[in-house]
């Protein structure tokens, strides 16, 4: 029960960023220069989070592996803003979706996890829901668009599987300290992009305002998830949180986008969601 209570909050956690996230694309972010400050504040949103926490021992396997999670923290985030800018919020946290697939297969080929049909056939369910949601049949999407949100899908594989490699090894118990480390780094690189980019292109919001609220609050939300994330993945099978977790963010934000931003849902949709939400309980069981 445990398990899956905080499988629901890192669900609501991750869709207040998201949300956060659309808004500032929407309204707010006019060049690359914006990408960069806003991920500064929200990176260091969650370090702030992070040093609440405890534990400060890193080994070297754990220093490699936070290095490659903020790369790839770095990418998804700023794929997933661009894509956010030039597209909807639904559509690009489909794509996103679908990276669930990266560590299922990765939890089968490197840790000998088995796929049952049962799982083979929900997880394909899962999919032609999430669709079925989505009415892509519908979308008028640009290529632009499209490589973004693979970007920021590839880039989410990677931090799903850097997630479960890290609490599956030995140095399991440097969760805080990787985490930590891993956010430091985040910060570092966006910094240093947002002051390069200060002297070619500045940019075109404050430090007091609503867009550095949001990236805060959004760094907050993210540090909070990433705790229940790693602590989950390695005390859950990937083939069932990973597809929980990545499928069950998309139906919450599909519904959040109808709350927030008068997004309507048709027929299709809502069968896609009903299907969704079955998949998404059975392969919980």
């Amino acid at each position: 029960m445990k398990s899956y209570l905080l499988l629901v909050a890192s669900i609501l956690l991750e869709t207040g960023k998201n949300v956060f996230s659309n808004n500032f694309s929407k309204k707010t972010l006019q060049n690359e220069t914006d990408i960069y400050k806003f991920n500064t504040f929200l990176y260091a949103g969650s370090f702030a989070v992070l040093c609440c926490t405890g534990g400060w021992e890193v080994s070297a396997f754990t220093v490699v592996t936070a290095v490659l999670f903020a790369a790839a923290l770095w990418l998804n985030q700023y794929f997933f803003l661009k894509a956010l800018a030039v597209g909807p919020m639904g559509f690009t946290s489909f794509i996103q979706g679908v990276s669930l697939v990266i560590p299922v297969i990765y939890g089968a080929v490197v840790w000998d996890e088995k796929l049952g049909l049962r799982h083979i056939l929900l997880l394909a369910l899962l999919i032609c829901a999430l669709a079925l949601a989505l009415d892509l049949q519908k979308g008028k999407l640009n290529r632009k668009w499209l490589v973004y949100s693979l970007g920021a899908m590839l880039a989410l594989g990677g931090i799903s599987v850097l997630q479960s490699t890290h609490q599956m090894s030995a140095h399991k118990g440097e969760l805080f300290a990787f985490l930590r480390l891993a956010f430091l780094l985040a910060v570092g690189i966006n910094l240093v992009g947002w002051q390069m980019g200060e002297k070619k292109l500045p940019a075109t919001f404050r430090l007091k305002g609503n867009a550095i609220t949001m990236a805060a609050a959004s760094g907050a939300f993210m540090g909070l998830v990433h705790i229940i994330n790693l602590y989950l993945s390695g005390v859950m099978k990937k083939v069932i949180f990973f597809p929980v977790v990545n499928g069950g963010l998309i139906f919450v934000t599909l519904l959040s986008g109808m709350l927030f931003f008068k997004e309507k849902l048709g027929i299709k949709q809502w069968l896609g969601i009903l299907l969704g939400t079955v998949a998404l309980c059975l392969i919980g069981l």
